[in-house]
């Protein structure tokens, strides 16, 4: 269950994301790691994305696989429809001293349990 403040920061994501994880959450969706899989091979040669023959993924998924939710914070995985968010209380960043008030945070987004585990802003 995600507590109020990380309720209220997760407002207005994209609908593409299907699942917002938790650190407990060991096994990521099917569905994300084709994606992944999918991303990682025309990564590598990007041209070869548009000479899929267009059957071979309904639009919305070719279209996902081109243009993923975003990168993970922790090891720059591509996400498409799963996202582990981390909270940090502004008081814990480095803009702490810029803003004046104390309930912005930042959301950092993770790839999977194991990256929202370890990610931390030091580095």
């Amino acid at each position: 269950m995600l507590g109020e403040e990380l309720s209220q920061a997760l407002v207005g994501l994209p609908a593409e994301v299907k699942v917002v994880g938790s650190e407990t959450e060991h096994v990521v969706p099917l569905e994300e790691l084709a994606m992944r899989t999918l991303h990682r091979i025309y990564h590598r040669r990007p041209t070869e994305l548009s000479l899929l023959p267009p059957i071979t993924l309904p639009k919305s998924l070719r279209d996902l696989l081109q243009f993923p939710l975003g990168h993970c914070h922790r090891c720059s995985q591509a996400m498409f429809t799963i996202i582990y968010p981390k909270l940090f209380p502004l008081r814990d960043t480095a803009l702490a001293g810029v803003h004046r008030r104390t309930t912005v945070s930042f959301v950092a987004y993770c790839c999977s349990s194991h990256c929202l585990r370890t990610f931390d802003l030091q580095g």
